[in-house]
C-alpha cells in the first residue's frame, strides 16, 4: 500500500519510472516514512545496499538525475510544493520532504 503511494506521487511530480534513480527514491523515502524520522544519507544507502552492490556515488548520481529531470520539467510545481526558488532541491531534501508529505497525508501507516 504504502509502497503505491510513494511510486505514485514520484510520478505526480514528474520523476519517470523507467530513470534508475526512480526505485532508489522509491525505496530510500518509503524506508524514511518507516522510520518516521531524518536519516542520513550514507545510512539510507548503507541500508538499502548494505553488501555495496551499488556504489554510492551511483546510487547518489541516478537519484540526483532523476529529481532534476523531473524539476526540469515542471519547475513552477517544485517551487510550489518545496519552497524552492531557484534550483533543483537536493536529494536529502526532497527524499525527506517527499517522506514527510506522505507522513502527514497518510500518518505513515502502511
Amino acid at each position: 500500500m504504502m509502497k503505491n503511494v510513494v511510486r505514485q506521487m514520484l510520478i505526480d511530480l514528474g520523476v519517470n519510472p523507467s530513470n534508475k534513480g526512480f526505485s532508489e527514491l522509491s525505496k530510500a523515502i518509503l524506508m524514511v516514512v518507516d522510520k518516521c524520522e531524518p536519516m542520513m544519507m550514507k545510512e539510507i544507502y548503507q541500508t538499502l545496499y548494505p553488501e555495496s552492490e551499488v556504489k554510492y556515488c551511483a546510487f547518489d548520481r541516478n537519484c540526483r538525475w532523476a529529481i532534476e529531470n523531473a524539476y526540469l520539467v515542471d519547475t513552477e510545481m517544485f517551487k510550489r510544493l518545496f519552497g524552492q526558488t531557484e534550483k533543483c532541491p537536493n536529494l536529502k531534501f526532497f527524499i525527506h520532504a517527499v517522506a514527510t508529505e506522505i507522513q502527514i497525508d497518510f500518518g505513515g501507516d502502511k
